[in-house]
């Protein structure tokens, strides 16, 4: 078994974060192929996106509560067993229904990866090291949207769309096979009072009461909604309107990714000296730029892939300082539940991620605006969100120590 503070554990728990992403950003490059091998319209392949982000929102719902009740461990094989199978589903699907569906059922096992990971990093570290531990998972993890649409471009080209799901089904077996075979159970503390709709309610209630709790995660689905409006609506303007080759935009994209992974590096560097306060704002500052960057370009012509690009790096390195931070701090208020409190956390990003991608898909035509506008509100309200919550949002350095001591509004 791994020890759980070491590094070979952050990397394994970082691939298995990295499942839900992965799967969407290798899933990207085939969108136009999808649309055509299906007989489907753009803007239902883009439904297939939603269906996606609904199924990681819905899904993230109810693995803390039973993770804290029943353990990490078995929780998490739960998870990973219907990712697979829905993944087989995608790879089988006749028509467009049965690949959504098949995409909602496959982010339904994929919520499980991410909420889990994230309370067994709660479980084994406390404070500012639990925010570089989120931090570190995350630049391991940003590789998968570098990789993942590269991946993808290349067995769109050789094979065709249905070899993605095919790789992604070796991909997951191979991720759970190695968390049964080298982690163990990291929950000390397993919730006694027995699970219902009830229960599981008062206890998100007590969260969203919580002014640090509420702050933080308003902050990181801000962030995450604007990243997700590239994410949903770039294949299409880059491909349909750019005249991007498959692979050309699997490149382009990853060059895009690149951006995610530089803030999350530079994240698990500021976290340790600076704290996270600092790091966020960092974060929201870069967000704040590239939205001003990229209404500036679009206002005067530019809107050339070259442009598009380097401010969706600046924009994904944003995210990535401000997306680690926020929830970490959310967290470290309720130590006893954190299943439950990165349940509610992820439901409430991925919601607010599928309300933009639904957003881009519904208006998305013949020109970048609906991208555009897209980055540039959540933009805003990032910027805005971030500086003014800055003293609700920051955890007391005192809490880097103690894991049971409780943050603001607990």
């Amino acid at each position: 078994m791994l020890r759980p503070e070491s590094r070979a554990t952050t990397i394994l728990l970082a691939m298995l974060t990295g499942v839900p992403p992965f799967a969407t950003s290798m899933f990207m490059p085939s969108l136009p192929d999808i649309s055509r091998s299906l007989s489907a319209s753009p803007a239902q392949v883009q439904l297939s996106i939603t269906a996606y982000l609904v199924g990681l929102a819905i899904g993230q719902i109810f693995y803390g509560p039973f993770a804290d009740k029943y353990g990490r461990k078995l929780v998490m094989l739960v998870a990973m067993a219907i990712f697979s199978l829905a993944t087989l589903l995608c790879a089988l699907a006749p028509n467009i229904e049965i690949l959504m569906l098949g995409r909602a059922l496959q982010a339904v096992g994929g919520a499980g990866a991410i909420v889990i990971t994230r309370a067994m990093v709660r479980d084994t570290h406390d404070g500012v090291l639990a925010a570089r531990e989120l931090a570190l998972m995350a630049s391991f993890m940003s590789i998968s949207p570098i990789v993942a649409p590269i991946l993808g471009g290349v067995l769109q080209t050789a094979s065709g769309w249905r070899s993605t799901f095919v790789v992604l089904l070796i991909f997951g077996l191979l991720l759970t096979a190695a968390f049964w075979l080298l982690l163990g159970e990291t929950l000390k503390h397993r919730t006694q009072e027995p699970l219902s709709f009830g229960s599981v309610f008062r206890t998100f209630g007590t969260f969203l009461r919580s002014p640090m709790y509420l702050a933080n995660i308003a902050l990181g689905a801000g962030a995450f909604a604007g990243g997700y409006a590239w994410l949903s609506g770039s294949s299409f303007i880059l491909q349909d309107l750019h005249h991007l080759t498959p692979l050309q935009f699997s490149l382009v994209f990853a060059i895009s990714s690149v951006g995610f992974l530089i803030g999350n590096t530079l994240a698990a560097r500021f976290v340790m000296r600076r704290g996270i306060g600092f790091t966020v704002l960092a974060g929201c500052s870069a967000i704040g730029l590239a939205s001003a960057m990229l209404l500036a370009a679009m206002t005067l012509g530019y809107n050339s892939v070259t442009v598009l690009t380097a401010c969706a790096v600046v924009y994904l390195a944003g995210q990535g300082l401000v997306m680690p931070q926020t929830m970490a701090a959310s967290l470290m208020a309720f130590p006893r539940a954190a299943g439950a409190a990165s349940s509610l956390a992820g439901f409430i990003q991925q919601g607010c991620g599928g309300i933009s991608a639904a957003a881009v898909g519904y208006y998305m035509g013949q020109s970048e605006w609906p991208v555009v506008w897209g980055m540039v509100l959540m933009g805003g309200f990032v910027v805005v969100v971030g500086f003014a919550t800055h003293r609700m949002r920051t955890p007391q350095p005192a809490l880097h120590g103690n894991a049971d001591r409780p943050g603001p509004g607990a």
